[in-house]
């Protein structure tokens, strides 16, 4: 009996694990990256205009000269890929977030968009690690894998970003 829950566990265990390992949809992966994209670069935008903090501001040109040549990079791949359409605009949930962003002032705003970062960045490390190792179309698969490494810095950067309370 014990041995039959434990093989049983065994195996729920690895078609969790391996579940949580499969990678998106060459357009899903193509939707998520581009929006992600475009959530970066519009909240670093204020930011730029909107943070009090040096560090932020520094951060957020960061962000968008980094998010928008992955931009253009995943565009180029997801056109080899022969992927649809790519979105032009945020979706609902990340055009709200935007919004609430730029309600923010001064310090609470500066708190706001690292946070926003730091989810962001944890994210789109997560969707880029998986499509690089178990991608399904060749083109989107090395861009994930080349574009990584700079997503694993910004998520290491934005960690260590001081948030004044």
């Amino acid at each position: 009996m014990r041995t039959a829950f434990a093989s049983g566990l065994a195996i729920m265990m690895m078609t969790t694990m391996a579940y949580a390992q499969k990678a998106p949809s060459p357009d899903t992966f193509v939707n998520t990256a581009a929006v992600s994209n475009m959530f970066e670069i519009e909240t670093s935008k204020a930011a730029l205009e909107r943070a009090t903090s040096p560090d932020v501001k520094t951060f957020a040109q960061q962000m968008i000269d980094d998010h928008t040549k992955a931009s253009n990079d995943l565009k180029e791949a997801a056109s080899k890929a022969g992927v649809g359409a790519i979105p032009e605009d945020l979706d609902a949930k990340h055009k709200s977030m935007l919004q609430a962003l730029d309600k923010k002032k001064g310090a609470e705003f500066d708190r706001s968009y690292v946070q926003e970062q730091r989810q962001a960045h944890d994210q789109a490390v997560k969707l880029f690690s998986t499509y690089a190792s178990n991608g399904t179309q060749a083109d989107l698969k090395s861009f994930a894998a080349t574009t990584l490494p700079t997503l694993q810095m910004h998520q290491q950067h934005v960690r260590e970003l001081p948030i004044k309370k």
